[in-house]
């Protein structure tokens, strides 16, 4: 009797952006040599860069799992709760019961939660986190009254994408964007076309303000002022889901987990962290001088590159350093309306910027290109390539697979 190689199982947790590429890659590629089980609370990933449309127009932004997966992915209804990787074991939650499960490999890709920075103590104050309270703002939204007083807080993607798309929805609302500071990561002539874009879309933009709080029909100010309105919005930003500490990981100094050049989890040999979860090294992005900003533009090369590092360490293969860089920085203003500012490796505005319709087309083709490059990566393991990339993708069937190490 021929002695076949133990099954390998390799857990993937979370089912995002970043988990559902690494899933798909991971059971092509392996194929019948190891099992890939993907955990995760819900049975479905929310298309977290459509949730502004969903909060302005109701539009659905979950996906089934079970039509983007993998045919041979392992798809489980629960939450991680704990990992002991000294034992290769997972604790997870679902059902009301826990389990322990075994793996050879790990990838975390627990994503993002919202950060609730500022205190909110209104039924009128909304916070963009999930689907279910992007669709309650949806509906509170259609029960305005006109010219009834919208304020969205926050200066970042989130934010900015949010107000322009309620503004464009709901022309007959006055719609208000309050923060700090404009998408700071911008400057020169791309800032200047996404103040102009907002303007545009009809939304006022209120820079150099700090609120304080959420209060019941206004918005109050760290110096003690006040602003009437009548539905507050809080999109202002986003924390890893589970902390470092909390898994007993190391942790980077913005919270997230720590992972070497090869995405392993610093001081384990065999699980990976990635996604918004994950703070990479500088030197895996650009030239060396910036961090990964969370998204999904950095989340599915990590979410693919964790899957190749997985393959290689079960054939025996020494592992590939990541790497990573940016091009653009893709801004919805509404669906009329975007602003495409063109960035170098390290994510610095070079001054090139496309605007208006043609903007829009290119910021919608790139949504539409995250969801199908799941769908793609399902049919052809190991099709998706990313910016940075320093080695050839090897695609199903050019050369044969080794056996994996028993």
């Amino acid at each position: 009797m021929t002695n076949l190689p133990p099954l390998k199982t390799v857990i993937v947790a979370g089912a995002g952006y970043a988990g559902v590429l690494a899933a798909n890659r991971l059971a092509g590629k392996l194929g019948d040599r190891a099992r890939v089980l993907l955990v995760s609370p819900t049975a479905t990933l929310v298309d977290r860069v459509r949730l502004h449309e969903a909060a302005a127009r109701g539009r659905r932004v979950e996906h089934p799992l079970d039509t983007l997966l993998e045919r041979r992915v392992v798809p489980l209804e629960a939450r991680l709760v704990a990992i002991d990787p000294a034992r290769h074991q997972v604790c997870v939650e679902g059902g009301g019961a826990r389990e322990t499960l075994g793996y050879d490999a790990l990838v975390l890709a627990l994503g993002s939660r919202f950060a609730a920075t500022i205190p909110a103590r209104s039924e009128h104050a909304f916070a963009l986190a999930q689907p279910d309270a992007a669709h309650a703002l949806a509906r509170r939204l259609a029960t305005l009254p006109e010219a009834a007083p919208v304020a969205v807080v926050g200066g970042g993607l989130t934010a900015i994408e949010l107000a322009a798309e309620i503004a464009e929805a709901h022309p007959r609302l006055e719609v208000s964007l309050h923060t700090g500071e404009l998408l700071p990561a911008l400057a020169g002539p791309a800032r200047d076309a996404l103040r102009a874009a907002l303007t545009s879309a009809g939304v006022a933009v209120h820079e150099g303000c700090r609120v304080a709080e959420l209060e019941p029909h206004a918005l109050r100010f760290a110096d003690g002022t006040r602003r009437a309105v009548e539905v507050s919005v809080l999109a202002a930003g986003f924390a890893p889901a589970s902390g470092a500490a909390e898994l007993g990981l190391p942790e980077s100094e913005d919270g997230r987990v720590a992972v070497d050049a090869n995405l392993r989890v610093r001081g384990l040999t065999a699980v990976f962290a990635v996604g918004d979860l994950a703070a990479p090294p500088a030197e895996s992005v650009g030239s060396g001088l910036c961090t990964t900003r969370m998204g999904c533009a950095s989340a599915m090369p990590m979410g693919a590159h964790a899957a190749d590092q997985v393959v290689r360490l079960f054939e025996g293969r020494p592992l590939v350093p990541y790497h990573f860089q940016y091009m653009l920085q893709c801004i919805s203003v509404g669906r009329r309306r975007g602003v495409i500012a063109f960035v170098d490796a390290d994510d610095r505005p070079s001054g090139r910027v496309l605007v208006g319709r043609r903007g829009a087309l290119l910021k919608e083709l790139v949504c539409r290109f995250v969801i199908g490059a799941l769908r793609l990566e399902r049919l052809m393991a190991g099709l998706y390539a990313w910016p940075g990339q320093r080695w050839r993708v090897r695609l199903p069937g050019v050369a044969p697979r080794p056996s994996l190490p028993g």
